[in-house]
């Protein structure tokens, strides 16, 4: 390490490593664990690292022979794009005798299919590369290493196959070591793989969208909701010709997605027009229906009047569609297996509100939304408990309301089975469709709960038991890999603590008046290790970009593992070997003090002003917080 930052092989390097090196090679991208190897406290970076380059006869540098790319790296490694190769003194390879010309040819350097190798010069021109093999993620190794690992394991949709004269079980590939393959080459990952699946990012992406979407602060609308609400974006599909005419409640209404200045949090709330109720009527319904709680129905947070018009605050799900809206305007026929999960979710909802002897009034192909993963979520409850509070108070009974919500349930299946909204006159025409495209048992069903003779959960539950453990196997499974992928992000998310940390630190012009803080002591330390993780170069110095020896180095610096590593100074003037333990400790005493500095009060302070005091009528005072407006203390004058 004369003029160049010490390179330490990353473990995502050309595929060999030491006995010592495996519990580390497998716990790549994982939650760090304190090595159990390289933690006598030697120095890993000498002891076990030599380096790649032989000499030939002639004085010209050329690799070894065990050097050689195992056939079984993937092409188009973001990972390792200009890694070193590095070889383990316990497993180099003897010198090749006389009696094997082939052993004691040189080797030159090719790339095939995106892959470097180094076959002997006879085999360089002319010879038919190997097919490209697709990047992949391979699982770890067999303990015996007597084969490489069967590779099946695929982040990017393609499967890695081995070559036909690459194949794992007869000997060992042209141009590779004699010595069992490496684990490294079984944890040997893209730079992709580091981030979400493709389709949850794209799925994330969109519903993102969707929250940040908002219309022209200008825009009239904004007169419509409250001021507390920001950010609106009008869900309805319906033009502006058709804005006075009765929805599905009766009445005319708007909803839209807003921001809550209160919170931050994002809503849907709906406007009703022209209800004719009283606050404490709206509080009532709200009160009773948060005491409902399931999976398939959206929550009531808030009810209020204002504007001269009835609102309701609920859950939004961004990309959220009714059932009315995907099947029914578009005329596209779901599959049967949806259907059934339809039935499932929704039984599942009136379980629950028919047993707090309620009835949920919303049972409609409008008031049905689709989230992700099939998710079927019941929204608009509570708001007929508002507006038709005066009707509801005459009917003694709620037996029949909730035998009402099971024909609803049929009517919606019946709808979006047919493709056309529920209507007497054509209920035979709607029915004949549906047993031309489903199976009879399903069809069976929808016609009990259409002729009532399955009017209660209960009762509904029965021939639903077997929808319910494929619904349940479902979720699991969305479950599980939302478990994986949140392990993944919370990796992300350690490295990105420790990112900024260290970007706070170093190169810091000053701290409390001190130009070569940055530059002295902890902080220096910090500079050097950020040389020998981000600066590496190789022995032509070139730019080493291996996101595996960075990946590598944080999880270690994280789990503030002993294992030693060698830090130079740019001029090679200054060497220090320390542990990742004691990088772990400079940075969080630089943190700390840094914080410190930053939450340190500046001597020229005013002290904080007091509260400006005011006679009321009785004669006493009253205090006057600062910065509040007209109305005395609500936000923006009013109080929702």
């Amino acid at each position: 390490m004369a003029t160049s930052n010490t390179y330490k092989a990353s473990q995502y390097g050309d595929g060999t490593t030491s006995s010592t090196g495996i519990a580390s090679a497998s716990r790549l991208y994982t939650s760090p664990v304190k090595s159990s190897n390289a933690h006598d406290g030697s120095n890993h970076s000498a002891a076990v690292y030599t380096s790649p380059l032989t000499t030939l006869a002639s004085g010209a540098p050329r690799r070894s022979s065990s050097l050689t790319s195992s056939p079984l790296l993937a092409t188009a490694s973001d990972l390792t794009s200009t890694a070193a190769p590095f070889v383990p003194q316990q497993l180099q390879r003897p010198a090749p005798s006389s009696a094997d010309p082939s052993e004691s040819a040189p080797l030159v350097q090719v790339t095939r299919g995106g892959c470097i190798f180094f076959v002997p010069e006879a085999d360089a021109t002319g010879a038919v590369p190997p097919p490209p093999i697709p990047p992949s993620t391979l699982l770890p190794p067999s303990p015996s290493y007597e084969h490489p690992p069967h590779l099946h394991v695929d982040t990017h949709g393609d499967h890695l196959h081995y070559p036909s004269h690459y194949s794992p079980h007869v000997g060992h590939p042209p141009h590779s070591a004699p010595y069992p393959s490496s684990p490294i080459v079984a944890t040997r990952r893209s730079l992709a793989s580091l981030a979400l699946a493709p389709s949850i990012r794209r799925s994330l992406d969109a519903q993102h969208d969707e929250m940040v979407r908002q219309v022209d602060p200008g825009d009239e609308r904004y007169k419509e909701i409250p001021s507390q609400f920001v950010c609106m974006w009008p869900l309805d599909t319906t033009t502006s010709q058709h804005r006075n005419v009765a929805g599905s409640f009766g009445y005319p209404s708007h909803s839209y997605k807003v921001l809550s200045d209160t919170d931050g949090r994002t809503y849907a709330l709906r406007r009703i027009e022209n209800a004719r109720t009283t606050p404490t009527i709206v509080q009532q319904a709200v009160d009773m229906w948060k005491r409902v709680q399931h999976a398939a129905m959206v929550p009531l947070h808030r009810g209020f009047v204002s504007h001269g018009a009835l609102f309701f605050l609920c859950e939004y799900y961004p990309g959220a569609v009714s059932l009315h809206q995907k099947y029914i305007q578009q005329q596209h026929p779901p599959s049967e297996a949806f259907l059934w999960s339809v039935l499932t979710q929704v039984c599942g909802a009136l379980r629950v509100v028919h047993g707090a002897s309620l009835a949920c009034k919303s049972i409609h192909a409008k008031r049905l939304l689709i989230t992700s993963h099939d998710r079927i979520r019941i929204t608009g409850l509570g708001v007929l408990d508002v507006l038709e509070y005066d009707s509801l108070k005459s009917k003694p009974r709620v037996d029949g309301m909730q035998r009402e919500d099971i024909l609803a349930l049929g009517k919606v299946v019946l709808s979006v089975a047919s493709g056309r909204d529920w209507h007497m006159s054509i209920h035979q025409e709607m029915v004949e469709v549906m047993e031309s495209r489903y199976s009879p048992t399903l069809c069976a069903l929808v016609t009990s709960l259409l002729d009532q003779s399955i009017d209660t959960v209960a009762a509904l539950s029965m021939p639903l038991q077997d929808s319910v453990f494929a619904a349940l196997d479902a979720q699991s499974r969305v479950a599980d890999e939302s478990e994986l992928q949140l392990g993944a992000e919370y990796q992300n998310g350690r490295m990105l603590l420790l990112l900024m940390k260290l970007g706070l630190v170093n190169e810091r012009p000053e701290l409390l008046q001190d130009q070569s803080w940055a530059d002295t002591g902890d902080r220096y330390l910090l500079q050097l290790f950020r040389d020998y993780v981000f600066h590496q170069v190789d022995e032509l110095n070139r730019p080493v970009v291996d996101f595996g020896h960075v990946v590598d180095c944080l999880n270690k610096l994280d789990s503030a593992a002993p294992e030693k590593i060698l830090l130079s100074s740019r001029d090679g003037q200054s060497v220090l070997v320390v542990s990742y333990a004691e990088v772990h400790r400079c940075v969080q005493q630089t943190f700390t003090e840094l914080l410190t500095a930053a939450q340190r009060r500046p001597s020229y302070a005013t002290p904080a002003a007091k509260p400006v005091t005011q006679p009321t009528r009785g004669g006493a005072h009253r205090s006057i917080p600062r910065g509040s407006g007209r109305g005395g203390g609500g936000r923006n004058g009013r109080d929702y």
